[in-house]
């Protein structure tokens, strides 16, 4: 099977604190580890360290207004800090399971 590969900017980057209160968003991409190539339609879960699932949502295409602002990115909100999991999956790749933890930041 082929490898997800998800890019590491969303990991530093993208787990912030929104402007309401315990709010937090993680937006990032997948692509394949080998092309780099973005891939469409991955389900990305994610998770508490026993496995309870806390938010999922699908890379997709976004767009504003008619136009295309960003391919294939994943959007999630939620509202607990802590230690977490994120599962990315699709048929034609193997599973992926990425450790996070998000808290607030100084």
């Amino acid at each position: 099977m082929k490898t997800l590969f998800t890019l590491l900017l969303f990991v530093v980057s993208a787990i912030s604190l929104s402007a309401a209160p315990k709010e937090y968003w993680i937006i990032g991409q997948v692509a394949n580890s080998f092309t780099r190539e973005q891939i469409p339609y991955v389900s990305v879960t994610l998770m508490r360290p026993d496995s309870s699932v806390v938010a999922t949502t699908q890379s997709k295409k976004t767009s504003r207004g008619g136009r295309l602002e960003c391919p294939f990115i994943f959007i999630m909100k939620f509202e607990e800090q802590g230690n977490f999991i994120l599962r990315f999956t699709h048929l034609e790749y193997d599973t992926l399971y990425t450790n996070i933890e998000v808290k607030l930041g100084n």
